[in-house]
C-alpha cells in the first residue's frame, strides 16, 4: 500500500481541508467585521479633520468659496489625512482641489468614481457618501477610499476627501495575517498530533492485522505475535478477534505439522522395518542430520526441517521385493539395479506434494546415494550439484549403517568407520561435512547411545 492510500494520510487531508474551509469562513467574517470597523474609523477621522472647513464655510453664510479662502485650507487638510481633498458643486463640477493632479484628472475621477447610494449619518447631522476610485491617478493608479458630504444644502457645494485604500485598511490585513498565521500553525500542529495518534492507535494495528491476514507460510504463521493496541472501541474488538483467530490458527497449524511429522516418521520406520531394521535407525539418522546441519551453518529452522525429512530417505524400499530387500548375501547385478531404484521410487512418491516437509523428504530420498565424486546414483551428480540435504543425509545414513548389524553384515568397529570416512572425504562425502562429522563426533556418539537398538 502506498503512503497516500493510508487511513492516516486520508484522515489528515480531511482534517486539513475541513480546517482550511473553516479558516476561510472565519477569516471572511473577521475580515468583513474588521473592514467595517476600520472603515468607520477612517470615515470618523476624515469628518473630524474636515469639520473646520465645514465650520468656516457655514460662518461665511454659504458664500461661493474662492481660491483665496479655501485652497490653503484644502492643502492643509490633505496633508493631515495623507491624501487629497476637493470641493465640487451640485452639478459635479470641480470648484477647488488640494492638488493640480486632481484638477487635471477630474473628468476621469468624476466619471469612474463609485459612490454608495445610501448616505450614512454621522453625529445625527452630517450625512455622507462613501466612494471608491479603483485606479486613482493621485495614488499612482492604486485604489482610493473616501467620503463626500454637503457643505451647503442650498448652493449644493460638497466637500470630498480621499486616502489610499491599502494604507487605510492595512490594519485589516495585519489582523487577518496574524489570524491566518496562528490558525495555520495550529492546524499543522494538530495535523502532526493527529497523524501520530492515528498511526499508533489505528494505522499500526490495522497494518498488523493486514500482515497477519496475508500470512500463509507455515514458518511465518509460527512467528505470528498478538497485535497490540490501546484502543477499546471497534479497533480493540477487531484486534481481540484477530488475536483469538491467530491463536487458533497457530494451534491448528502446530497440530497439523506435528501430525505431518509423525506420519513422515512412521512411514520412514515402515520402510526400514521391511528391511529388518529397527525404527531407531531413522531416529538416529534424523538426529545425526540435525547435528551436521547445524555444524555446517544451517539455521535452527532448516536443521529441524531436515531432521523431520531425513527419516523418509529409504521410503522407496516399500516397493522393493522382500527377496531382494532382505537377501543375506551379495546382490546380483540385476538385483542391485532393482534395489537402486528405491531412490527414484521414493522421489516419485513425494515430489508432487507442495508441503515444505515432503518436498525436503523428496530431495533426501532422491539424492542420499549420490557421491561427491559423481560415482553415486541415480543421476551421478557431483559436488555442489548434490543438494545439501542429500549430502548430509548420506553421511548420517552411512555412519549409522556401518555401526549397526544388518542381515548381510555385522556392525563395524568405530575406528574402522572413522578410517573409512577419512578415506571417502572428497570421494563419497563432502569434505566439509567430514570435517563437521569429526568436530561433532561426541554429540553423534551420544545420540547413537541414546537410541541404541535393543
Amino acid at each position: 500500500m502506498k503512503w497516500y492510500e493510508s487511513i492516516a494520510f486520508k484522515s489528515i487531508v480531511f482534517v486539513v481541508v475541513s480546517a482550511f474551509a473553516l479558516i476561510a469562513v472565519v477569516s471572511y467574517s473577521v475580515y468583513t467585521a474588521a473592514k467595517d470597523e476600520i472603515a468607520a474609523n477612517v470615515e470618523h477621522k476624515l469628518i473630524l479633520e474636515g469639520e473646520y472647513i465645514t465650520s468656516d464655510f457655514l460662518k461665511r453664510g454659504s458664500s461661493n468659496p474662492s481660491k483665496v479662502q479655501y485652497v490653503k485650507l484644502l492643502k492643509e487638510l490633505a496633508a493631515k489625512i495623507d491624501g487629497y481633498a476637493f470641493i465640487e458643486d451640485g452639478e459635479g463640477r470641480l470648484i477647488l482641489a488640494s492638488s493640480p493632479s486632481i484638477q487635471r484628472n477630474w473628468p476621469k475621477l468624476h466619471k469612474d468614481i463609485r459612490r454608495f447610494d445610501k448616505p450614512h449619518p454621522y453625529k445625527h447631522f452630517i450625512k455622507f457618501e462613501r466612494f471608491v476610485f479603483p485606479k486613482d491617478p493621485f495614488f499612482d493608479g492604486k485604489k482610493s477610499y473616501g467620503i463626500i458630504y454637503d457643505l451647503d444644502s442650498k448652493q449644493g457645494y460638497r466637500l470630498g476627501m480621499a486616502v489610499a485604500y491599502d494604507k487605510a485598511f492595512a490594519p485589516v490585513k495585519n489582523i487577518l495575517y496574524k489570524i491566518l498565521s496562528a490558525i495555520t500553525m495550529a492546524i499543522v500542529l494538530l495535523s502532526l498530533i493527529s497523524y501520530f495518534v492515528l498511526k499508533k492507535q489505528i494505522v499500526q494495528p490495522l497494518r498488523d492485522i493486514s500482515a497477519q491476514l496475508h500470512t500463509t507460510d507455515e514458518f511465518e504463521i509460527e512467528s505470528l505475535t498478538p497485535v497490540k493496541t490501546e484502543q477499546k472501541g471497534e479497533i480493540g474488538e477487531l484486534v481481540e478477534a484477530l488475536n483469538k483467530r491467530t491463536r487458533i490458527v497457530k494451534e491448528l497449524t502446530k497440530e497439523i505439522e506435528d501430525t505431518q511429522k509423525e506420519i513422515v516418521f512412521t512411514m520412514g520406520a515402515i520402510g526400514e522395518s521391511r528391511s529388518k531394521e529397527t525404527g531407531n535407525h531413522v531416529k538416529r539418522v534424523a538426529e545425526y542430520s540435525r547435528i551436521l546441519a547445524l555444524g555446517i551453518g544451517m539455521s535452527e529452522k532448516e536443521a529441524d526441517l531436515l531432521k523431520e525429512a531425513s527419516p523418509m530417505h529409504d521410503i522407496g524400499k516399500v516397493a522393493i521385493p522382500d527377496s531382494i530387500l532382505n537377501k543375506p548375501g551379495r546382490l546380483s547385478p540385476k538385483e542391485r539395479e532393482i534395489m537402486d531404484r528405491h531412490t527414484t521410487l521414493g522421489y516419485e512418491m513425494l515430489k508432487h506434494s507442495k508441503r515444505e516437509l515432503l518436498q525436503a523428504a523428496a530431495i533426501v530420498a532422491y539424492e542420499h546415494h549420490e557421491k561427491w565424486d559423481g560415482s553415486g546414483y541415480p543421476r551421478g551428480l557431483a559436488g555442489e550439484e548434490i543438494h545439501i540435504y542429500g549430502r548430509i543425509t548420506a553421511v548420517a545414513d552411512v555412519f549409522d549403517a556401518l555401526g549397526s548389524d544388518r542381515v548381510y553384515k555385522k556392525a563395524w568397529a568405530d575406528e574402522r568407520i572413522f578410517e573409512l570416512f577419512k578415506e571417502e572425504s572428497g570421494r563419497h562425502f563432502d569434505p566439509r561435512l567430514v570435517d563437521v562429522f569429526f568436530e561433532n563426533l561426541d554429540a553423534l556418539l551420544a545420540v547413537r547411545k541414546e537410541f541404541a537398538d535393543i
